[in-house]
């Protein structure tokens, strides 16, 4: 930004409308700031202000935030600063695009109370296709089509220098992903011993979802992919045991069978597949894994014969239930 007499030149102009008494902040990359803005065009329409969401807007530094004028201007406030930044449409011309994800970002948290991972919104929309196929709002639909220059009123509520929090997920590196990967797996035993499932599953959810990460990265079946892949399988079957206890059937079938696609004799994800597919009334295909059991199950008598007396209970629910079908349909003509 530009001060004096050049400043009509400048692409940002900034106007302090409550200056604050706070120092100078030394910013830097991986801090992370809070702050509210509200965005107008030059006739003081209002196109977005975060205050209605009732939750402050968050960026963290050095992290290519795809509007680079934000960072410019928050950089030169303090905490406790309102100030207004005017802002050629030349570096606004993104605006429609990350509008709409912010708009996203606020609408899944406002919804987070009744989370479900596939139910959170998470569209990717190019310039290309935004003007193609259009965001989706009106306002920032004409935006798109005509841009023009963009007021941006901004209020700085608080910084975190690094360490100070925890880092967004995406945000973390290889190393760091692997070091967060066991308090994962310890916080989700505790919660699982304390009968909190749910909150157990999103704990191991969390550290499968950095192996998944990092095995990305690896070609399959190579030594580190399959040495990763050793890694995640106890808190696959963690996972797949908090699905049961939650009645998830389907997703315990589907991380069982992820397990025993690369090791066919795991006992375990055989086992907790088997009660899986017989809890849906797979009949056929929990009576196949009980009996792989039955025929490879060494040196434990006491599986040996919870097997045997839960595929025994099985065979008899089938039978009892061809009974009450044929009795159900007795008497009808067809």
């Amino acid at each position: 930004m530009i001060y004096g007499p050049d400043a009509s030149k400048c692409p940002i102009k900034k106007q302090v409308l409550n200056a604050s008494k706070e120092p100078l902040i030394d910013f830097v990359d991986e801090m992370k700031i809070f702050f509210h803005f509200l965005t107008t065009t030059q006739d003081g329409t209002i196109i977005d202000d975060s205050r209605k969401y009732k939750k402050p807007m968050e960026i963290t530094l050095g992290h290519k935030f795809k509007l680079d004028c934000w960072e410019t201007c928050l950089k030169t406030m303090r905490l406790g600063e309102i100030a207004k930044f005017s802002v050629d449409k030349e570096l606004v011309d993104v605006y429609p695009v990350v509008a709409k994800q912010i708009r996203d970002y606020y609408k899944n948290q406002m919804k987070e109370h009744k989370h479900n991972d596939h139910e959170h919104e998470n569209h990717h929309c190019c310039g290309f296709m935004a003007l193609e196929q259009g965001l989706g709002h009106e306002d920032l639909d004409k935006l798109m089509r005509n841009p023009e220059p963009l007021d941006f009123t901004f209020e700085l509520i608080k910084v975190l220098r690094p360490g100070e929090f925890e880092k967004d997920t995406y945000l973390l590196n290889d190393e760091e992903k692997q070091r967060q990967i066991p308090d994962l797996k310890l916080a989700g035993n505790n919660l699982y011993n304390a009968g909190k499932y749910e909150e157990a599953a999103n704990k191991y959810g969390q550290a499968l979802q950095f192996f998944e990460d990092l095995m990305l990265k690896e070609k399959p079946n190579d030594v580190e992919w399959c040495n990763l892949d050793l890694q995640r399988r106890p808190l696959l079957l963690n996972f797949i045991q908090c699905k049961l206890k939650l009645g998830d059937f389907y997703s315990a079938i589907e991380h069982a069978t992820t397990i025993l696609d690369n090791d066919p004799t795991n006992i375990k994800a055989r086992y907790r597949r088997a009660k899986a597919h017989g809890s849906v009334w797979n009949v056929e295909e929990a009576k196949n894994d009980y009996k792989y059991l039955l025929s490879n199950i060494k040196n434990d008598d006491n599986l040996h014969t919870l097997v045997q007396c839960e595929l025994q209970q099985l065979i008899q629910a089938e039978h009892d239930k061809y009974k009450e079908d044929k009795s159900r349909l007795s008497g009808k003509l067809f």
